[in-house]
């Protein structure tokens, strides 16, 4: 499987390997969105330590900022937790953060999942935090 989705209370954990094209990204994306606890999020941790790379054109990286953008106005408290070793990933990421501007969530790069999962975004109009996610020492 090219991902892998984790749900717990406030928090979802996505397990991206491989090659990551639009067309996964757009399934992942479907996915979540029509997921009733999409609702609840307060942060999201996308752990790409095993992607080998993305296959995307610019096109498709501001597509998925319009996507972004629009799920923003149903949840403006789901901020962004990535995680990537890899220069190519970060240069990727890099690239969709330039666009990604245009939404107050906030998006973090982390070289290691337990500093992702330990990141505290905190939603300063609501006050509202992030649970820390479960360790999960099988993953």
């Amino acid at each position: 499987m090219v991902y892998a989705l984790s749900w717990s209370k406030d928090v979802l954990s996505v397990k991206l390997a491989g090659v990551i094209n639009a067309d996964t990204l757009m399934a992942m994306a479907d996915e979540v969105a029509r997921d009733y606890r999409y609702d609840d999020l307060r942060k999201r941790i996308y752990d790409c330590t095993a992607v080998t790379c993305f296959n995307l054109s610019l096109h498709d990286l501001k597509s998925f900022v319009h996507i972004d953008s629009a799920a923003f106005a149903t949840n403006p408290n789901a901020h962004i937790a990535i995680v990537t070793a890899s220069d190519s990933v970060a240069k990727t990421i890099a690239l969709y953060q330039q666009r990604f501007v245009q939404t107050p969530w906030r998006l973090k790069v982390f070289k290691s999942l337990p500093e992702a999962q330990a990141w505290e975004c905190v939603d300063s109009a609501l006050g509202l935090v992030a649970e820390p996610s479960p360790n999960k020492s099988s993953e």
